[in-house]
């Protein structure tokens, strides 16, 4: 189809860009909008000038994109934009080519998408392989009024972020030359941009600006000791000695007190970034401080107790590795899971203890680029490597190569023992797979490949094959080198295959950033997305129940056997090439480029985290004798739990209801459990599972049930604005009062007399037991969620969606107002002994008040919303649920000596035994007793 512009547009447009540098793109954009606006297929000056021209057409544009994102998007969109400009002190800012890391990689399905829309560019670096981003076209910068605001609002700190960048290349050309980290002002700046924006730097700008800050903090020790030594040799008299030592002595406080809040910020920044372990040892050493240090402000040391708290509860990392020339491209566990085996470009395999105290063995080899791949045998006799040099080789357990397996023509990729230790796999880029009996002697040659083989797999039954590679391809064999069946659904190479452990399924881990789970007979089940780059290894937990996967993106993911994601791990600073489970379940090892291997614990015994729910954990509460823990869930399903030493063991699933469970109530005597549904219904159960009653009369979802404290009644609240009596046999006695809006929660006081329920109207309404209401409660400017009695009945605390909890007395009238959330308040507990008072909001927090409604302490490191908790009947633990997770904290509110005993049981083993941590911290948890000395 022909289509024409009108007389003169041409020279218009011509005249537009004429004086633009690269201005084809632009002219291409003002061509496309003006497309959209042809009319007889002639393009007029008026749609021209209702595009608003060249530039204002691309700022229009932008600003329409932006208009369609989420809020959060949009403030993720603020933090890419900035990054793409580089302010001048005297001159026009101009696109700045950023990398996919400096953007952040959790911000890159943003990038893309902006990318669709033709706001910005994507590519990749040739030379560095790295992905990077930067604006379409300068004109962007010039006319787009909402990005010139952003500049101008952050104008300094885009301008210290630019020096810091240079100053961090400097350091990396000079060989992390220690003269090259910052000092004086340049760090006290960096330290103060780093609490305010920790959020917008990566993860090499934190570690640069930590490595400074330990710098520092070491030359003022030696500025310490040079002035002791000092001020020993100027003293003349005794009265002229007090005098210098009093001086020395505040001048040292006063350096400690700076010391300290300056390795609290660090820690502080560390967890901001999900670097647990990183911010335990920050943490450690800043504990160790304030035990030696007088005058410690209040607020620097909850701080420090918060994230140290923090950092016990909710690290993963247990070791890191680090003692290879080169990257690692595999990892393993033995059979026993007592060691691990790392296999690296160095040409080296080392086999460790977990604890990093040994190399049992080193296997060597002189050729050729190092090993690509280790593996044990099941019954844990032997090992076999892939290596560039086109072999494989069978080893002893004590390192004696027993056999070297020639016949494939290009580097083997991948090795693998069948479950009964009798056959091995080889992977390799001849794009063959070789089946081999253990003393070596080649079995069968697998064609059918069309490029290079990356990864193989035996089923566990031992009679399947698995073999994935550069066509995008799986594919199933025999063990005769039948091939069976071809699985496709890939867009890019496939880098890694694994059974589960029943042999139903398979997954596959590709290029194309995602993993792919298949049944047997080639059906795709589920695609898991989330990765940022490509993924490199997937593996299943012996039992089944969790998928690892490691990618280019530099993290570690764990998701559920249904492909939901559960877990983020933090910590590598290159691409992760491999991840391992132990054979006992306990742990996950992983590899990668940044010539390191890490051990990370899935349980720990500072804190218990289960993901056992594939939805929500709307509810949870406490059996009566504190044995149990039962959870609600918006999967439809509630759960009971047994608590066992430091870990939730699953005892039932109850199923029936049609609906998200929201609430759910123990009754008294901790033979029953009630429960309420968006099905308008709720159900009694026994504890083995089997459902008594079945509560119908509600109009819509029942949102709270809860038992009086004799057991004889229930009462359940709705969105149908009621509240509802029943007796224990399922009956209903009695509805109160139809109110004005939604009942979110009813709850009896201790003594059975009184019932307090609360709402979308803003109130906490009291009632008798007969059904007449006594007070309402005013104060709150939204909806409340939930409401509870304190232990002794004589206050009443409501948490609502206007960001605070309010303590109120029988009487109704309001003591004081808890403010500190950021968002709304979903739930509120008090303590058994009624001293505390617990808060969970949406925003990804915990607070822990005293009942005069001073804050104590902020539990964080939830990635969402917490929904529910609960204190353990001692008071000692607090279970709280949000998205998936039961998180069970152990309380140790002013107990920093006990939170220094667990997080230095956690982080000794790296302490003691990593070479590369620098002598003052190897003593760091010097003096502290481990938990099984004590």
């Amino acid at each position: 189809m022909q289509i024409g512009l009108e007389a003169g547009l041409t020279n218009q447009l011509i005249d537009e860009i004429d004086q633009q540098p690269g201005h084809l793109p632009l002219l291409e954009f003002a061509l496309t909008q003006l497309w959209s606006k042809q009319q007889n297929r002639l393009l007029t000056h008026q749609a021209y000038q209702e595009i608003g021209g060249v530039e204002e057409a691309l700022a229009n544009h932008a600003e329409a994109v932006y208009a369609q994102l989420t809020e959060a998007d949009r403030q993720r969109a603020q933090q890419i934009f900035i990054q793409l400009v580089r302010l001048g002190d005297d001159t026009e800012a101009t696109r700045r080519l950023t990398t996919r890391e400096e953007v952040r990689l959790e911000n890159w399905d943003l990038v893309t998408r902006l990318a669709s829309s033709r706001l910005v560019v994507t590519n990749r670096n040739e030379s560095t392989a790295e992905e990077t981003v930067e604006i379409v076209h300068e004109a962007l910068i010039r006319s787009w009024g909402r990005l010139e605001q952003w500049l101008i609002v952050d104008g300094d700190f885009l301008r210290w972020r630019e020096q810091l960048r240079l100053a961090i290349r400097l350091w990396e050309n000079s060989g992390h030359d220690q003269g090259v980290l910052l000092r004086g002002k340049a760090l006290i700046d960096a330290q103060e941009w780093q609490l305010q924006r920790a959020q917008e730097l990566n993860t090499n700008e934190i570690r640069f600006i930590n490595k400074s800050g330990e710098l520092r903090e070491l030359e003022v020790k030696q500025q310490q000791r040079i002035r002791k030594i000092g001020i020993s040799s100027l003293v003349t008299g005794l009265i002229l000695a007090l005098g210098l030592a009093g001086v020395a002595w505040l001048q040292g406080q006063k350096a400690r007190m700076s010391e300290t809040k300056a390795i609290s910020s660090s820690a502080e920044s560390f967890l901001n970034a999900n670097l647990e372990f990183d911010g335990l040892i920050a943490s450690i050493r800043a504990g160790r401080r304030i035990k030696g240090t007088d005058g410690i402000d209040a607020n620097t040391r909850t701080q420090i107790t918060e994230t140290l708290q923090q950092s016990i509860n909710f690290v993963r990392e247990k070791n890191r590795l680090a003692e290879h020339d080169g990257m690692l491209e595999s990892v393993s566990f033995s059979p026993d899971s007592k060691f691990i085996a790392t296999a690296s470009r160095d040409k080296t395999v080392k086999i460790w203890s977990l604890d990093g105290k040994k190399q049992l063995v080193v296997l060597r080899e002189e050729k050729g680029e190092g090993f690509n791949s280790v593996a044990f045998s099941p019954d844990g006799t032997l090992m076999a490597t892939g290596s560039w040099d086109n072999t494989a080789k069978i080893w002893s357990r004590e390192g004696k190569r027993l056999h070297t397996l020639d016949g494939h023509k290009e580097a083997v990729l991948e090795v693998a023992f069948s479950p009964d230790s009798q056959l091995l796999a080889t992977a390799s880029w001849d794009n063959t797979v070789k089946l081999w009996s253990r003393e070596g002697k080649l079995l069968h040659t697998l064609e059918g490949h069309k490029d290079k083989v990356n990864s193989i797999t035996f089923s566990p039954d031992g009679q399947l094959i698995a073999t994935v590679g550069w066509d995008n391809t799986m594919k199933l064999w025999n063990l005769d080198g039948k091939e069976l069946r071809t699985f496709r659904g890939h867009q890019d190479m496939i880098w890694s295959v694994s059974f589960s452990p029943d042999g139903k399924q398979i997954a596959t881990a590709s290029g194309d950033r995602t993993v792919k789970l298949w049944s047997l007979d080639g059906k795709e089940l589920q695609t898991l997305r989330g990765h940022q780059n490509g993924v490199n290894s997937v593996t299943f937990s012996p039992d089944g129940k969790l998928i690892a996967t490691a990618s280019g993106d530099r993290t570690v993911k764990l998701w559920n056997s249904k492909g939901q994601e559960l877990e983020t791990l933090y910590g590598h600073t290159d691409a992760v090439n491999s991840v391992a489970f132990s054979p006992d379940g306990t742990s996950i090892a992983t590899a990668g480029n940044d010539k390191t291997a890490k051990i990370w614990k899935l349980n720990s015994p500072n804190s218990i985290i289960v993901r056992g729910h594939e939805d929500e954990v709307f509810d949870l509460v406490f059996s009566p004798n504190g044995k149990y823990i039962a959870t609600a869930s918006w999967d439809k399903t509630a759960k009971l739990w047994s608590i066992v030493g430091d870990k939730l063991q699953e005892l039932r699933t109850f199923n029936g209801h049609q609906g998200r469970v929201n609430k759910l109530s123990f009754s008294p005597d901790g033979k029953y459990i009630a429960t309420t549904s968006w099905d308008k219904t709720a159900k009694l159960w026994n504890l083995d599972g089997t459902l008594q009653k079945t509560l119908t009369g509600h109009k819509d979802t029942v949102w709270s049930v809860n038992f009086s404290p004799d057991g004889q009644l229930i009462a359940t609240a709705s969105e149908d604005k009621t509240v509802k009596l029943w007796n224990r046999d399922g009956e209903l006695l009695k509805t109160l009062p139809r109110q004005s809006s939604v009942v979110n929660s009813a709850v009896f006081s201790p003594d059975g007399k009184l019932i307090a329920t609360a709402g979308w109207d803003k109130t906490v309404k009291i009632w008798s037991i007969d059904g007449r209401l006594q007070k309402t409660l005013t104060g709150h400017t939204s909806g409340i969620n939930s409401v509870t009695f304190s232990p002794d009945g004589k206050l009443i605390a409501s948490a609502s969606w206007d960001n605070t909890v309010k303590i109120w007395n029988l009487d109704g009238k309001e003591l004081r107002t808890l403010r500190g959330h950021k968002n709304v308040v979903h739930n509120v507990t008090f303590s058994p002994d009624g001293k505390l008072i617990a808060t969970a909001s949406g925003d990804n927090t915990v607070k822990i008040w005293n009942i005069n409604g001073q804050e104590l302490r902020t539990l964080r490191g939830y990635k969402d919303a917490v929904w529910s908790l609960r204190f353990s009947l001692d008071g000692k633990t607090l279970a709280t649920g949000s998205r998936y997770d039961i998180v069970v904290w152990h309380l140790y509110l002013d107990d920093l000596d006990q939170l220094l005993v667990r997080g230095c049981d956690w982080a000794r083993d790296y302490l003691q035994n990593n070479p590369n941590v620098n002598p003052d911290e190897k003593s760091l948890c010097d003096g502290i007793r481990p938990i099984a000395q004590q």
